[in-house]
């Protein structure tokens, strides 16, 4: 009899242990989840926060991951170490035109990769548009102010994301992009070309003239957005024209970006919409 009361006093106490382990359990679990909770809406705060200026192009928000994942991996080779040598001098040693101003017609004034601006260059700059870091030219900005305006009318948010960038971003962004180029086993001068294409070296970009506004919109494709077709039938209106074609890249030397918006003045943007051109051929630069 008292073996069999000692058999059920362990029964019940090996229960009890089992009830408490399995409370232990599900209440650390709930825990667990909680803390997934936590993340998972900063995750979705981090998706719906506003852009900033220091992601530069719709490109590199496409391409953001891939390219910072290449450039880390390729820093952490020593063997590729080498390939990140840039010459400290002028332009990389390249050979550049220095820009031409005409004050009467400063909207006119042309940079890309052969035309550069002096090194101290620095426009007379707006105030920060629409509660974001970008900015432009003093003079072009109330005209980019007026379309925004029309095209908010018209149910188009054309929301401002890279405008006035300075000259030593434009070199950092450059470099990195170089780098990648480096890593992959190009030459110097290819890397220095390709790299190119897509963000002109420093002082020859026109986010550094103040006069190029990169627009965004919810839709990465912005080619598809209706934001990009309004800009299509009323940009020339207030003067800006889409700088960089998809079938002009031969002339422009930069790949297709229909993100790129640069004031010419109306009269210009006008001409250069209507016939399809770009501003290389409008100038005669073609």
């Amino acid at each position: 009899m008292k073996n069999k009361k000692l058999s059920k006093v362990s029964l019940t106490a090996a229960l009890l242990i089992l009830i408490v382990s399995i409370t232990v359990a599900f209440f650390t679990s709930c825990g667990d989840n909680s803390k997934l909770s936590e993340t998972d809406s900063t995750y979705d705060e981090v998706l719906t926060s506003d852009f900033s200026e220091e992601k530069v192009t719709q490109t590199e928000l496409e391409t953001e991951s891939e390219t910072k994942t290449e450039i880390e991996t390729a820093q952490e080779s020593p063997t590729k170490k080498d390939l990140y040598t840039i010459p400290d001098e002028p332009y990389y040693g390249k050979v550049l035109k220095p820009v031409e101003f005409d004050e009467d017609k400063w909207y006119l004034t042309f940079v890309n990769k052969n035309y550069v601006l002096p090194e101290n260059y620095k426009p007379q700059l707006s105030q920060t548009l629409f509660g974001t870091y970008c900015q432009l030219d003093a003079r072009c900005a109330p005209y980019y102010i007026d379309m925004y305006n029309a095209a908010l009318e018209d149910g188009c948010k054309l929301t401002p994301f890279s405008g006035y960038r300075s000259i030593s971003t434009q070199k950092r962004n450059f470099e990195n992009e170089m780098k990648l180029y480096l890593n992959k086993g190009y030459t110097f001068d290819e890397a220095y070309d390709k790299a190119a294409t897509n963000i002109l070296p420093p002082g020859t970009s026109e986010h550094n003239l103040g006069l190029a506004m990169d627009i965004v919109s919810i839709n990465h494709n912005f080619d598809q957005s209706k934001e990009f077709k309004w800009l299509m039938e009323h940009g020339a209106e207030y003067g800006f024209i889409l700088r960089y074609p998809a079938d002009k890249t031969d002339i422009t030397m930069v790949q297709y970006e229909p993100w790129h918006w640069r004031y010419v003045g109306k009269e210009a943007a006008m001409e250069i919409m209507s016939n399809g051109i770009t501003l290389e051929e409008y100038l005669g630069l073609a």
